[in-house]
Formats: structure tokens, sequence, C-alpha cells
């Protein structure tokens, strides 16, 4: 889906990978990155994103989770990574990267929840009050604080088919409520920055959980940049 781009940025690349592919270094089934490139791109995004206060997670699964891949997204300055789900976050912990976000698209069973909290996630999604006190119980077995991020969803959204799910959005502010009473996490400010109290509402007590994310801004110059 991305030849014509590739043709015209990175020719060399698919010389290379034609001339493996003949002389029967490449097996079948197979493909082939271009770590310098991953090292280069990945450099540019972090630097660009430390310009802005923000953080990047590097998306392994589209690389099949290729240890290597992890190592050149590493070596770019890109230190952490977001897993689909749990065979993910295994192998870009095996690569060394720091498991950024957990959760977001597949949610923890609850028999792998000890093993998710003993990876360290910066950010773990729950959809449900239950994922929540699973996570909060599994990071308490684990003697840790985790934070925690609630999915949400409001009429009119549009999911892929299976990845339907979260709080509604009407609801937000009363289950981050609920979920602020488990012990052993904290409620993200990431849950709370796109909800806004109705004029009126009693408001919580300021708490570290409560705070607001400042607004974040894309770094769009970045990417025409990447090779």
């Amino acid at each position: 889906m991305f030849l014509s781009t590739l043709r015209r940025r990175n020719p060399g690349f698919l010389r290379a990978a034609m001339a493996l592919h003949a002389d029967g270094s490449v097996p079948a089934n197979s493909y082939v990155l271009d770590l310098d490139a991953v090292t280069a791109n990945a450099r540019v995004m972090s630097q660009a994103a430390a310009g802005l206060g923000l953080t990047v997670f590097a998306m392994a699964k589209q690389a099949g989770r290729n240890p290597h891949f992890c190592r050149a997204v590493q070596a770019g300055g890109i230190e952490a990574a977001v897993a689909v789900d749990m065979p993910c976050a295994r192998a870009v912990r095996s690569a060394g990267l720091r498991l950024g976000h957990l959760g977001h698209l597949v949610q923890v069973p609850a028999r792998e929840a000890d093993e998710a909290a003993s990876m360290h996630p910066d950010f773990w999604t729950v959809f449900s009050q239950d994922k929540a006190a699973q996570a909060a119980a599994a990071a308490a077995r684990a003697g840790q604080v985790q934070d925690l991020l609630l999915r949400v969803h409001a009429p009119g959204d549009t999911f892929y088919l299976g990845h339907e799910g979260g709080f509604d959005a009407a609801d937000v502010l009363a289950a981050a409520d609920d979920v602020d009473s488990l012990p052993a996490h904290r409620a993200s400010p990431r849950s709370r920055r796109c909800c806004s109290r109705p004029p009126g509402a009693p408001r919580r007590p300021p708490t570290t959980s409560a705070r607001c994310a400042p607004q974040q801004t894309p770094c769009a110059p970045a990417a025409g940049r990447c090779r």
C-alpha cells in the first residue's frame, strides 16, 4: 500500500530487496526491513516530539513485533512501545523497549493481569470497572501504583468490528470517581482531559489524578522528513 512512496523515497532499498530475493538470501514468507531508515525516522519523530513536550510510543505490530525493528527504533530515541495485546507486550519488552501503553485495543485477560503489571506499563487502558479492578489488584500485588486510562464511547462513534467497548462518555466523570476508589492505581489525567464538568456541578477536591494534562500538539512537520 506504500509502494509508490517507497519507490520515490528509498529506491535503493527496493533494489537490495530484489537482489536478496533473487539470490535466495531471503526465505519464502519473509519481509525485509531497512533498519537504518527505521532508526533515522525514529530519530526525526522523537526529536520533533521532544521539542513539543510529547512522548512517542512505537507500534511494533505492523513490523511483526520484530526484535531488530524494536532495537532500531530504540536507537533512534524512541524508548517505549504501545502493545496491542499481551503477545505484543511480551515481544517489545523482550526486545528491550519499555512498555508505554497496554490495553487500548485488546483488554488484558484476567489471568494475565499479574504478568501485565510485572511489565510496569506507563499506561494501562481499561474498558470497564471490572477490568479497572483487575488492573488495580494486580498492581497492588506487585507493590506498585499503576496509571489507568478509561476508554470512552459516545453515540455516533465508529469502531472496527470487535473493538467496541468502554465507558459511556456521559458517565465518564462518575466512572473516573469509581476507579479512583480502587487501591494501588491512579486514574491518569489523560482520562479526564476531554471531560468537562457541567456548570454548577460540584467540583472534586484537587488531587494528583484530577489534574488536566496540557493540550497536545501533533508533530505533523516531522512526517514530511521521514524516509
